[in-house]
């Protein structure tokens, strides 16, 4: 992500990481169509019907992005591995303004969920496939410093996420708190010098 934002101008990097979004979503959408399922929804893990599924998706996901934002303040505040990746991570959110951290939260969380979750945990199946595209996801976020305890948190973030999917059925509640976590914890990122 780095390499989106250094020394790049305000408007290459808006369109740079739009495009990168845009094309990470619709490969999602694609793989999910071209395998005859959707990039939305799934047969649900628990006994629930697809209208309960989509208002217990958003409970859950209400409920993990909530869990996750206050989480992230309390092991920024308590342990040197956090701190260090808040520094490393800080430098690349430092000049966005508001309208661009809501803008990436929302291009982020609506495409690497239909990447990872829509897409990638369907066509594997199962636990082997919620456990691998999280790992997936992991990866994906890896930088330069902090690398492994980022791309840990991100690992244990889809697997969250993906729990919240395969269990209801809907996207909803994880492309939700997706948004909610990046658009608060970017916003705190920037914000917050440590």
């Amino acid at each position: 992500m780095r390499v989106l934002f250094d020394g790049a101008g305000d408007a290459t990097e808006k369109y740079l990481l739009g495009f990168v979004y845009v094309v990470l979503g619709t490969a999602g959408a694609g793989i999910s169509l071209a395998l005859g399922q959707s990039p939305v929804t799934m047969p649900p893990w628990l006994p629930i019907g697809p209208e309960t599924g989509i208002w217990a998706s958003l409970a859950m996901g209400a409920c993990l992005a909530g869990a996750t934002i206050v989480a992230t303040r309390f092991v920024v505040s308590r342990f040197t591995w956090a701190r260090a990746l808040h520094v490393e991570l800080r430098p690349v959110v430092r000049r966005l303004r508001g309208s661009s951290i809501a803008a990436m939260a929302l291009a982020s969380g609506i495409a690497e969920e239909i990447l990872f979750r829509g897409a990638f945990l369907q066509a594997v199946g199962g636990v082997f496939g919620l456990v691998l595209s999280s790992v997936a996801f992991g990866a994906l976020h890896q930088v330069r410093g902090a690398r492994w305890v980022w791309a840990v948190w991100a690992t244990l973030m889809g697997l969250l996420l993906g729990s919240v999917f395969a269990l209801t059925g809907n996207l909803a509640g994880p492309i939700a708190a997706h948004v909610v976590i990046n658009a608060v914890n970017l916003r705190f990122l920037r914000d917050h010098e440590i």
